[in-house]
């Protein structure tokens, strides 16, 4: 069944809502590019302008051809493309708006709010997005839409998607600059006897974390000059 009116003003609004997300993290990037970045953002933003665009490209077919396209097939891509963008941009404002030295632990605090931070790393969400465009584009590239000159419509070249193709796989490989382990640390000690922990140099971060903590008898601290 074709895509009706109140349909295809929904996908136009989700797609341009997307559009919106990935300008504006490209702009919050450009504004706060000074400093250490973690490394999967800056791939991640070279790679914003092909993915705005080529969102374009589906928002301007949909509008054309939207009476030869269902709401149906397109909800599901097009809302998770709104979504992606949108944690893209938070963690973009998060991350690029903290202090250089704060960075790694502010992206890895503000992707597990987000929920996994498996799946809530910035490659990942890029990735996600970019999937899910390419499954837009195979929807509208079955629709049987033609141009002025009789033409079969496509919405993207076949360049732009060999692009698309070439950067997911890219993504894929590229390293996390995140730790993927999403709990703390735990460090038991029963009984007596001497516990020897950072006997070095360098801070030691005891139960930074939520929980309580018990310490009984005698505890030394500083037991170095200093």
């Amino acid at each position: 069944m074709a895509m009706n009116q109140n349909e295809r003003d929904l996908v136009l609004t989700t797609i341009e809502g997307a559009r919106k997300a990935l300008i504006e993290a490209k702009g919050v990037y450009e504004r706060n590019r000074a400093g250490e970045i973690p490394n999967a953002f800056l791939d991640v933003h070279q790679t914003l302008p092909l993915a705005e665009y080529t969102l374009q490209r589906v928002e301007t077919f949909v509008s054309e051809y939207h009476d030869c396209l269902t709401g149906q097939d397109l909800r599901s891509p097009v809302g998770i493309c709104q979504r992606t963008a949108n944690n893209m941009l938070v963690l973009f404002r998060d991350v690029l708006s903290s202090h250089d030295s704060q960075r790694p632990e502010t992206y890895r605090r503000s992707a597990r709010g987000q929920g996994d931070v498996r799946q809530h790393r910035i490659k990942f969400q890029m990735r996600t997005l970019l999937v899910n465009i390419m499954k837009m584009i195979q929807i509208v590239d079955n629709c049987p839409a033609f141009d002025a000159q009789g033409q079969r419509a496509v919405a993207m070249d076949r360049n732009r998607v060999d692009e698309l193709t070439e950067t997911i796989r890219r993504l894929s490989d590229i390293p996390s600059s995140l730790t993927e382990d999403n709990s703390g640390h735990s460090f038991s000690h029963y009984g007596t006897g001497n516990v020897i922990a950072n006997s070095g140099g360098g801070p030691q971060n005891n139960n930074v974390g939520d929980g309580s903590q018990y310490n009984a008898d005698t505890q030394n601290f500083n037991g170095g000059s200093g």
